[in-house]
C-alpha cells in the first residue's frame, strides 16, 4: 500500500511538471558560467530568453544554506536584428543579436521564483524526504507559484526592439522554464558535492 501512495505521489509531480511545459522548446547551450551549463528557450514570434549563473560554492553553513545565498541568474532577453524572420525551430543562437535588459519588477520576481525554486527542488526531490501527501501538498502549492508568477509576468512590460510592450504568455513562460531548469541543475550540482 505504501509503495502504491508513493508511486501516486510520484505521478502527481510527473503531471505537475507536465502542466509546467506550455508549448515544445528547444534548447541552446549559449554558456559563460563555469560550472553549471545555460540554454536559450526560444517560443514561436518571441525573442530567446538567455541567461547565465555564478558557479555555486558550498560554505560551512551546509548545502541548503549555499543554495539559498546562491545568486540568481542574470537572465535576459535576445531578438532578431531588424526585420529578420526566424523560424524558432531553426534559427541559430548568432541570429538573435539585440539583447533587452529586463525590468526590475521582473527580475524580483524571477528572484522570488528562484529561491522558492531551490527550496521546491531541495526538500522535495531527496529521496525519502516527505509523506505522500506532504509531497503532494508542495507540488501544488509549487504549480501555483508557477502560474501566478506566470501571470504577473505577463502583466509586465519590457522595451523589446520594436517597441515597449506587455510580455507575452510564451515569454513568461519561457523565463520561468529558464529559472526553474536553472534550479534544478544547481540543486543537483550541490547534492553531487555532498
Amino acid at each position: 500500500m505504501f509503495i502504491f501512495m508513493r508511486r501516486a505521489a510520484h505521478l502527481s509531480v510527473i503531471i505537475a511538471a507536465v502542466c509546467f511545459c506550455t508549448q515544445c522548446a528547444r534548447f541552446v547551450v549559449d554558456s559563460q558560467a563555469k560550472d553549471l551549463p545555460d540554454s536559450s528557450v526560444s517560443a514561436k514570434g518571441c525573442g530567446v530568453v538567455r541567461g547565465k549563473i555564478s558557479s555555486l560554492e558550498i560554505s560551512r553553513s551546509g548545502i541548503r544554506e549555499s543554495l539559498v545565498d546562491q545568486e540568481p541568474p542574470d537572465v535576459w532577453f535576445s531578438f532578431p536584428d531588424g526585420d529578420v524572420n526566424i523560424d524558432t525551430r531553426s534559427g541559430s543562437p548568432d541570429d538573435y543579436r539585440t539583447d533587452v535588459e529586463l525590468p526590475e519588477p521582473v527580475k524580483a520576481l524571477l528572484h522570488s521564483y528562484w529561491t522558492a525554486s531551490l527550496s521546491y527542488y531541495y526538500d522535495n526531490k531527496s529521496e525519502g524526504a516527505q509523506d505522500t501527501n506532504t509531497l503532494v501538498a508542495e507540488s501544488m502549492k509549487y504549480s501555483n507559484l508557477y502560474f501566478s508568477t506566470r501571470r504577473a509576468l505577463s502583466n509586465l512590460d519590457i522595451a523589446a526592439p520594436e517597441g515597449t510592450r506587455k510580455i507575452s504568455g510564451d515569454e513568461a513562460g519561457d523565463l520561468l522554464q529558464y529559472v526553474g531548469a536553472r534550479a534544478t541543475e544547481a540543486v543537483e550540482q550541490a547534492k553531487s558535492l555532498r
